[in-house]
């Protein structure tokens, strides 16, 4: 916009105008790409003549936003000049009519009744709401909140009492809810608004006990958040004394009744255990625990070694004691169990190497996402079964004669064949889930055509060498225990 033009509409100087005008007769018409056009310079500060003038010469600047989408209306209804607004209004050449003007909205989908209803401005109300557009008034933010909703929010009580008085359906503005499901009267409770409470509670029409999405009447939100400095005692009596009462008290549905949508029948109500047992701190402790345990059991096996006089310092049996003096190798340093440790040592081993992995990984990766911490629980269930397979074997080696280490390896066997058959299971769910294969549903990361194809191929590969393994741990349970059980317990 030309700098003298701007400087005409700040001060509001019609004369000037037509002193520029007869300088250059297009001057209002061309373009201003800054969106500041005189209108709105001259609705902001109410300058009625200027803005009067200006919409002789050109009525469609009416319409024009500025840099924050509001119109001239907006404008001059946030300011509270209500005289600019009955000018902009009354102009109804150009096919802008004053009804139009009402219902357009700026960027935050506000109309110029929300905008004078947001700062109080009355004056402004009027020539909205009795002069030119009386069904603004029902029109709602992009929130859902009418005129008198926002009057509340800016704690106007003389907004609120003008469209309670004026507006011909007010039953309708104040049992009017907004997207939570308050009314104004919710409003005015939760700000502590005694005066607007009382004037609209005053009113036969209003409904006190109306119900928000949560399952809330205005006295349920009175009490939710208690507050004596406010006087709660006298608001609370106020409501009881216009008939408001608790939902409870009205035997009302639940709040997830209202707020929650009908749960799908895939989804679980029970708390997934996932959230607070795969973090990357929970695996860091096990994983170190587990090395702990391994590392060491490897440096001390069961049954010690044979020392330099030949005699052991564990607490082997004689039996195994002699079992190894009749080696083929009885250098001191030797393990005294010798080969029969060789289950013990793989499984714990293997162990030792899965938990260190975990480690090295938490520490170079520092993974966060689901996939990554699902990979890594299953290398922890690794190793925890390893570990417990070697403590087995160990014991059953030390333990040969005892009966109640026998009865119970047996015991211990079920226990991890179980655990293996349910580790599989939950495996094989986990990788069919993967390609859509699971419950007939598709995982949204199975993706399509060949690279379905070539994952689908890997599932199954990965299936039958997990059935093998768990084959082959099963029948290392029962391996274990043969000959360990006594032909009786005595």
């Amino acid at each position: 916009m030309d700098h003298r033009l701007r400087e005409a509409s700040i001060s509001g100087d019609v004369h000037s105008l037509h002193q520029l005008l007869q300088e250059d007769r297009l001057l209002l018409n061309r373009p201003t790409y800054c969106c500041d056009n005189p209108l709105n310079v001259a609705a902001t500060l109410g300058h009625a003549d200027f803005a009067a003038e200006v919409l002789r010469l050109r009525p469609d600047l009416a319409r024009e936003l500025d840099l924050g989408g509001h119109t001239p209306l907006h404008l001059a209804a946030a300011n509270g000049h209500a005289v600019v607004a009955k000018v902009l209004l009354g102009n109804s050449s150009a096919g802008v009519p004053g009804h139009e003007l009402c219902l357009l909205r700026d960027m935050d989908w506000l109309t110029p009744i929300h905008a004078a209803a947001l700062k109080g401005r009355t004056d402004v109300l009027r020539e909205l709401v009795v002069g030119a557009c009386p069904e603004s008034v029902h029109a709602t933010t992009g929130r859902g909140e009418t005129a008198l909703h926002l009057a509340v929010r800016s704690s106007s009580f003389e907004a609120v009492e003008f469209l309670v008085e004026t507006v011909a359906a007010a039953a309708e503005l104040l049992n009017s809810k907004d997207d939570k499901g308050n009314t104004a009267l919710h409003l005015a409770v939760a700000r502590r608004q005694l005066q607007t409470m009382k004037f609209m509670l005053s009113k036969p029409s209003v409904d006190v006990n109306s119900v928000n999405r949560r399952g809330l009447t205005p006295l349920d939100v009175l009490l939710e958040s208690p507050n004596e400095q406010y006087g709660d005692m006298a608001l609370g009596e106020t409501i009881r004394a216009a008939g408001g009462k608790t939902a409870a008290e009205l035997k009302l549905p639940p709040p997830a009744a209202v707020l929650l949508p009908r749960a799908s029948r895939h989804q679980k109500p029970r708390v997934k255990h996932d959230e607070y047992r795969d973090t990357p701190g929970t695996l860091m402790v096990v994983a170190t625990l587990i090395a702990t345990i391994t590392f060491q059991a490897a440096l001390n096996p069961p049954g010690g070694f044979i020392p330099d006089d030949g005699k052991s310092h564990s607490s082997v049996s004689k039996v195994a004691a002699a079992a190894a003096a009749a080696a083929d190798d009885q250098r001191p340093g030797k393990v005294v169990l010798g080969k029969e440790l060789k289950y013990f040592l793989m499984f714990d081993v293997f162990g030792l190497f899965a938990s260190l992995s975990i480690i090295l990984l938490l520490i170079c990766v520092s993974p966060r996402r689901k996939r990554m911490m699902g990979f890594l629980t299953w290398i922890m269930w690794a190793a925890v079964l390893s570990t417990a397979l070697a403590f087995q074997c160990a014991v059953v080696q030390i333990y040969k004669s005892n009966a109640v280490v026998g009865l119970l390896s047996y015991a211990w066997s079920g226990i991890l064949c179980v655990a293996s058959v349910w580790i599989f299971f939950r495996f094989k769910v986990f990788l069919l889930k993967r390609v859509g294969w699971w419950k007939g549903r598709r995982h949204r990361h199975a993706g399509c055509g060949s690279l379905l194809v070539v994952k689908r191929i890997g599932v199954v590969a990965a299936l039958l060498l997990a059935t093998g393994a768990t084959v082959v741990l099963i029948f290392i349970f029962l391996a274990l225990n043969v000959g360990t059980a006594p032909a009786s317990f005595t």
